[in-house]
């Protein structure tokens, strides 16, 4: 279930409400559901990769004021100014959350590579490039077709995995 007890991620998106996720800092993962062709760019505007319609998954480090709340909730608001490679994708009207998975403490670049180089090996997860990855020699962003393997796997790494909307019903991690 979404933060709030929202019954999908309408409640969330686009409202400006924060949903009820920790202030602290840590490192975590947002999953987003493609309903088509997202081009991710930088900044400027550049286009650095393309995903097809299906799931993404961007690993990220909320070491900021408000911590990992502030961080997930900018990702989940919708449109919005494009400062991060993941603002391609949660700003696009085809992208909808379908879950969120955090580690509150560690957090910065150590610990974002950590995680992303856990999930980055599970079979069904294909890198995007280095999108998502300004300052690491990793990737962040990656594509899958089903995202229900690395949502188990990442419950069992010990942190916080919330679903967002209808994608969760009928799983029991």
């Amino acid at each position: 279930m979404c933060p709030e007890g929202a019954a999908g991620d309408e409640p969330l998106r686009g409202s400006g409400r924060r949903p009820l996720l920790p202030a602290e800092k840590g490192v975590y993962a947002v999953c987003f559901r493609l309903g088509g062709p997202v081009e991710i760019r930088d900044r400027r505007g550049r286009a650095l990769a393309k995903a097809e319609a299906g799931y993404l998954i961007y690993v990220g480090s909320a070491g900021g004021p408000g911590g990992i709340r502030v961080r997930v909730s900018r990702h989940l608001r919708g449109p919005q100014r494009l400062w991060w490679h993941i603002d391609s994708v949660s700003s696009s009207p085809l992208a909808r959350p379908v879950f969120i998975y955090y580690e509150v403490g560690r957090y910065g670049r150590p610990a974002e590579d950590g995680l992303a180089s856990y999930i980055e090996p599970l079979e069904g997860l294909f890198p995007l490039g280095m999108a998502g990855a300004t300052d690491s020699l990793r990737p962040h962003m990656f594509y899958c077709k089903d995202p229900g393997a690395i949502a188990e796997a990442l419950a069992r790494r010990g942190g916080t995995l919330w679903w967002c909307g209808d994608e969760g019903k009928g799983r029991d991690l």
